[in-house]
């Protein structure tokens, strides 16, 4: 029983140190995925551990223990299962990194109460887990803020010269969205373009979208794959030649990113504009029947100064091609 609680207690202590741990070894580059990965199969270790505990300590040996062990394990799937489910489709849209890690450790903590209680141990035994317990959520809720507030700007940059203080930040379940001092924007880490629309004053390559005309001289009817800081958006729904544009992006992040941006927030009320959210191949499967004058795509490589595109507009193009 010692054993079990013992498992449980310390896997909320590895949960407890392993945002802090990264944050303060995002220097190592990749190195820091090593740490990553080694913390995760500790967690998973001591929270693992507790499955034959519990069939020991709860499965009689009589004629139904076949049964109950089948219960257990059943219980066990269904748990990962919907732990799975909540964490990725529910609380990801609503918590960020940190609220999310200090949540799990609490929860984990509240397991090792439940589980003081039920065995049978001394009552100062019980009482010296409880304190145990109660402090490591008193040092989630406090230490965990303020030892990793930092953690997804260190993991981004990992120490770099040109490193630069994040203003913005959104997190949702599709991912990532961080925003520099300078209004460059990066998804999930990378660059995702800039808030530009001056052609005078051109930082992100933002003649590109000026120059659809020059590929097709009629574009009415647009398709952009991809929203980002919705610079590229604003400057194609402004050309007068287009009547539609319809724009599909997969991370709902960037709308909320946008209207926040008096130089592009106009664009999600232009009548012109329908933002879908939804994966750009999958939508185009899907709408076998749409067509338009020009698809467009920015696609961001990474390169050394981390600007780069990849322009594609075809006329009449309306399918995925090879």
């Amino acid at each position: 029983m010692r054993r079990a609680l013992r498992s449980v207690m310390s896997a909320s202590l590895l949960g407890l140190a392993f945002l802090p741990l990264l944050d303060h070894l995002a220097w190592l580059d990749r190195g820091v995925i090593a740490i990553a990965m080694l913390m995760s199969f500790l967690v998973a270790r001591a929270w693992g551990a507790l499955m034959p505990y519990l069939a020991e300590l709860g499965i009689a040996a009589d004629g139904q223990a076949g049964m109950r062990t089948a219960f257990l394990y059943l219980a066990n799937i269904a748990g990962s299962a919907t732990g799975s489910i909540v964490t990725g489709f529910v609380l990801m849209d609503h918590l960020g990194t940190i609220s999310i890690a200090v949540v799990l450790i609490i929860a984990g903590v509240a397991c090792a109460l439940l589980f003081a209680a039920a065995v049978e141990l001394p009552l100062w035994q019980k009482l010296t887990r409880t304190i145990a317990a109660a402090a490591i959520a008193i040092a989630a809720v406090t230490l965990i803020p303020r030892s990793s507030a930092t953690v997804l700007e260190s993991l981004q940059w990992k120490g770099a010269a040109h490193a630069k203080p994040l203003a913005q930040v959104i997190e949702n379940r599709s991912g990532v969205i961080t925003v520099d001092a300078d209004g460059t924007v990066f998804g999930h880490g990378m660059y995702d373009g800039k808030f530009n629309t001056d052609l005078k004053h051109d930082s992100n390559g933002i003649v590109r979208p000026y120059a659809l005309s020059l590929f097709h001289p009629a574009p009415r009817a647009v398709l952009m794959i991809g929203l980002s800081s919705g610079s590229w958006a604003q400057v194609i729904a402004s050309n007068r030649a287009v009547t539609t544009l319809t724009i599909v992006e997969n991370n709902p992040g960037y709308q909320t990113l946008i209207a926040q941006a008096p130089e592009v927030a106009s664009v999600l009320h232009n009548p012109k504009v329908t933002i879908v959210t939804d994966d750009g191949r999958r939508w185009l499967r899907l709408h076998p029947e749409r067509t338009f004058d020009a698809i467009v795509s920015n696609k961001e490589p990474v390169t050394d100064d981390n600007m780069g595109s990849e322009w594609a507009t075809r006329s009449g193009w309306n399918r995925p091609q090879p």
